[in-house]
């Protein structure tokens, strides 16, 4: 019942208050002084109060207050004085006066409740919705990271097969040769064997090198880069500058590798994509954090209108989870800048 006149309009609970309280003036009044009605009238009361407001409720008291004074009246209670009667009905109205404050009270705190409720209820559905978005971003960046696992495992097995590979077929097949040879081209089989040889170790030492310089772990990563520098300019025409400023740490070994495979990611963005003849990559050392910044003077692009590939979604998701943060300047025709900033703790 409550619930239903709950979700009424006010106008509909004030009549059916009304209602409730001739109802209980009429049992009064026919029951004469025998019978205590006045708790009863205290019921339209306490429903107006607790569903329409503290006003309507203090309104309702003095109709109420007034209605059982008449009804005592019609009823023929009999007072000693008129002044304990006008007390009477003082103490009666004070009564439920104290009746609505204290329901007032309750339905501010039910109703401050109920909004907290609502709000804590939208942020943790925000937040269900922000960690499955979180959840599907990462799932998809775990399916991008796999392929591109896959693909860098298929280049380096192409690299073994058309480098390593090859010239030790050929070392063989020349040792095949000099030990059916003569004397003279025994020698000039072997000496081209030895060749081949040292051209396999190179090609070895380059390969190890690519996928983690030595370097790295022993002089960190300024010298790594300008061992990549090196490298990069016996291979390509692209130029590679690598400068620092402050006074370099030792980075922890971690960090230092993701930094260099994120450099080297974005040195062959910058030539692949952006056909970028010289990059300049500076260290910028600080007591707490590196800032690193990757300079190209290639065709450039737009950040706002160019998705990011695996290469710097990589990169974002990998600084997020170390505190950093990355950030690209760039525009068309004007070349690229990145900036790497990271912890070095």
């Amino acid at each position: 019942m409550l619930r239903f006149l709950a979700s009424q309009r006010p106008a509909v609970i004030l009549t059916v208050a009304v209602l409730m309280l001739v109802a209980v003036v009429y049992v009064d009044w026919i029951t004469g002084p025998d019978f205590v009605m006045g708790e009863f009238y205290l019921l339209p009361v306490a429903m107006v109060t607790a569903l329409v407001g503290y006003r309507f409720g203090l309104l309702m008291a003095i109709v109420t207050v007034t209605v059982w004074g008449i009804a005592e009246v019609m009823g023929a209670a009999v007072y000693s004085h008129r002044a304990v009667a006008a007390l009477n009905g003082v103490m009666h109205l004070l009564y439920l006066v104290l009746v609505v404050w204290l329901l007032s009270v309750w339905r501010g705190m039910g109703g401050r409740l109920e909004q907290q409720v609502r709000e804590r209820t939208a942020q943790l559905t925000a937040e269900i919705a922000e960690r499955k978005q979180a959840e599907d971003a990462l799932h998809r960046l775990s399916l991008k990271l796999s392929d591109a696992e896959d693909e860098q495992r298929r280049r380096l097995a192409h690299d073994i097969h058309d480098t390593v590979g090859q010239s030790l077929t050929l070392v063989k097949l020349r040792l095949q040769t000099a030990a059916s040879a003569r004397d003279g081209e025994r020698e000039a089989s072997v000496n081209e064997g030895v060749q081949l040889l040292d051209a396999a170790i190179q090609q070895t030492r380059t390969l190890t090198f690519e996928l983690h310089p030595p370097v790295l772990d022993d002089l960190g990563i300024a010298a790594a880069l300008r061992w990549l520098a090196k490298e990069l300019g016996r291979q390509t025409k692209t130029q590679l500058t690598v400068t620092e400023e402050g006074r370099s740490r030792v980075l922890p070994k971690a960090l230092a590798s993701y930094l260099f495979r994120s450099i080297k990611e974005l040195i062959s963005n910058a030539i692949t994509h952006g056909r970028s003849s010289e990059v300049v990559v500076t260290l910028f050392w600080r007591p707490d954090r590196v800032r690193i910044t990757v300079d190209d003077n290639g065709d450039g692009f737009d950040p706002s209108t160019v998705s990011r590939g695996l290469g710097l979604a990589g990169i974002e998701e990998r600084l997020s989870t170390l505190s950093g943060s990355m950030s690209i300047e760039s525009a068309p025709g004007r070349g690229s800048r990145v900036i790497i900033d990271a912890p070095v703790e």
